[in-house]
């Protein structure tokens, strides 16, 4: 697994807590490059400060227009999902 990861470019939506966090920190340990969004600017701000090898942005992924724009500003090889059920997956449930 750790070859499969290795200079790889993660995206890990909801990554800042829960089982996003615990996901993004455990790819952090298998790939250099890893980045986290939310919503809450206190926890980009937090996690900011305990993990400074994550990379964090701030994302709506509800917002058509912000998900096209983040997107737009560089490709993932891996996209992992990880946003509360109570959101309902944002815009990323009808994406292709």
């Amino acid at each position: 697994m750790t070859k499969h990861f290795n200079n790889q470019k993660v995206f890990v939506a909801g990554g800042t807590s829960g089982i996003g966090l615990a996901t993004a920190k455990k790819l952090l340990a298998l790939s250099d490059d890893v980045t986290v969004t939310a919503r809450d600017q206190k926890k980009i701000s937090a996690l900011r400060m305990s993990d400074p090898d994550l990379k964090v942005a701030a994302l709506d992924s509800t917002d058509k227009n912000e998900l096209r724009n983040f997107f737009s500003s560089g490709a993932f090889d891996h996209l992992i999902i990880t946003l509360s059920g109570a959101k309902s997956g944002g815009l990323f449930l009808g994406s292709n």
